[in-house]
């Protein structure tokens, strides 16, 4: 079948159509969310239509709840998604539904 370039591929940086070091890639309720480690956030891209949003992260290299360290994977689970930033030792989970974050594990 025909490859066709989902995400990045405009150069290496932090602009909403740019990654650096994507390293997971999940699909939620007509959605995909990627992990971009180095940018330090999750991306969500809406599958109908193609607009990009931060969903998590973005807010500098931390280690409080609304920041991220090394997001390296995404997983969800009844509503919420959890998303491991190993360099802190823990998984966050947040609500799809409130948008609230919390410590999951770690």
């Amino acid at each position: 079948g025909e490859v066709t370039l989902f995400m990045g591929g405009k150069g290496r940086g932090d602009a909403l159509h740019q990654l650096a070091y994507p390293s997971s890639i999940a699909f939620q309720d007509g959605d995909a969310y990627v992990t971009d480690s180095e940018n330090i956030r999750v991306l969500k891209k809406s599958l109908s239509t193609g607009e990009v949003t931060l969903f998590m992260g973005g807010k500098g290299r931390g280690d409080g709840l609304h920041q991220l360290h090394w997001p390296s994977s995404i997983a969800f689970q009844d509503g919420d998604a959890y998303v491991t930033d190993s360099p802190n030792n823990r998984v966050l989970k947040k609500s799809l539904s409130t948008g609230e974050v919390t410590l999951f594990m770690g």
